[in-house]
């Protein structure tokens, strides 16, 4: 599955906060404090996107009728291929040799409850127990490296009465409204018998959403962590169609680190096309 590159896909943009952010982690200094690198740089976690990503795709998979399982439930992929009575526990596969067989199984046969056989769609994309993931997030970086943090001080609520509680004080750290980079990339993501390719559906569904504001983050009922991303572009090189072209740019991209010029396009323009291939408007 991942042997032989066969496609990319890199969606990069600037993820944008209305809101202060607060990705906490624990510390002497304050109660809860932010995510940061050596030198007191806050960023989010590449697992944190990419955990809010996928949990968005799949409540709206499931809405859409697609094949798409929910984290933490009894249908979930994990769960079920990890049952002590799984077929994939029993089946005699000898790997290496075997690899591709296990492969097939794994993400044709395996039974899965409610008829249906093989992992989900969003646990191909994302990755399972026994699948790696074709989704790569780096870690968000701020676009202004000088950026400050802030210490703000909360207190308890007693539910009863909507009044503060005496002596439940704590403070948390937040960076306040700003720009982080973003890139994402996919590799051999795969047609299937119709010619779609539903790992591309999955996450136009997903991005559709951070495009016209998301949250992400820790303390987000209280309004933290409200963003939406800017400037998104998709950008792509392929040779899995096996076509003296698709080689050729990639040969030049391989030279110069630049997709060709008819391989790009907005991350808007990605989302609607993706769309309107496997739900069609009506006229």
């Amino acid at each position: 599955m991942f042997e032989q590159f066969k496609n990319r896909y890199v969606i990069t943009g600037t993820l944008s906060f209305d809101t202060p952010l607060h990705i906490g982690i624990g510390s002497t200094e304050t109660d809860s404090t932010v995510v940061k690198y050596l030198g007191d740089k806050p960023y989010i976690p590449g697992s944190s996107f990419k955990g809010v990503l996928r949990s968005t795709i799949e409540r709206i998979a499931l809405a859409l009728g697609l094949d798409t399982c929910s984290l933490y439930t009894e249908n979930n992929c994990s769960r079920i291929i990890e049952d002590g009575q799984s077929p994939l526990r029993s089946k005699p596969f000898t790997l290496p040799q075997d690899e591709q067989a296990f492969l097939d199984f794994l993400l044709t046969q395996v039974p899965r409850g409610n008829s249906k056989t093989g992992l989900c769609s969003t646990c191909k994309l994302f990755g399972s127990t026994y699948l790696a993931s074709k989704v790569l997030v780096d870690d968000l970086t701020l676009v202004n490296q000088n950026v400050k943090t802030e210490i703000r001080d909360g207190v308890g609520i007693d539910r009863d009465t909507g009044t503060a509680v005496e002596r439940v004080k704590y403070d948390y750290e937040v960076v306040p409204q700003q720009k982080f980079n973003l890139h994402l990339t996919v590799e051999n993501v795969e047609y299937d018998s119709t010619g779609k390719i539903m790992d591309l559906l999955l996450l136009a569904i997903g991005f559709s959403e951070f495009i016209r504001g998301a949250k992400i983050g820790g303390l987000t009922s209280r309004g933290l962590g409200s963003c939406k991303i800017e400037d998104g572009k998709v950008c792509w090189l392929k040779l899995d169609g096996g076509g003296y072209n698709d080689k050729q740019k990639f040969i030049s991209y391989l030279r110069t680190g630049n997709y060709p010029a008819d391989q790009q396009q907005s991350l808007e323009e990605f989302i609607n096309a993706q769309i309107e291939q496997h739900f069609p408007s009506t006229p």
